[in-house]
């Protein structure tokens, strides 16, 4: 939040009163919480972008389609957060191959 405020008032080009960082702070911790339609959407929205990021192998989608969503600007964040899940993924396939080769193998019967 204090992030956000720094930028905001760089950009507004003065800084914000105690009573204006107070209610956009508290406006920004509602609109954050879990519970908040807002929330789920945003996080929905930045699940489909990283998805196809993941899908893609470490492409993001067109500027035209991630500004249609609102995700411009968390491009950089969904490559930077794409980029250490594929990492970590690539890490995984190769040390536990075998074992997902194993788990793959024996499909339904291993649940069982």
């Amino acid at each position: 939040t204090l992030q956000l405020f720094n930028n905001a008032a760089e950009i507004r080009g003065r800084p914000y009163s105690p009573e204006e960082y107070k209610a956009f702070s508290s406006l920004i911790d509602r609109t954050l919480s879990v519970e908040n339609r807002m929330y789920d959407m945003i996080q929905k929205q930045v699940a489909k972008r990283l998805l196809y990021y993941l899908d893609s192998d470490g492409r993001l989608e067109d500027c035209s389609v991630l500004t249609k969503f609102g995700m411009a600007e968390l491009a950089d964040e969904i490559k930077d957060l794409g980029d250490r899940i594929l990492t970590l993924a690539r890490h995984n396939r190769r040390t536990f191959k075998c074992l997902y080769d194993g788990i793959f193998e024996r499909g339904d019967d291993f649940v069982k």
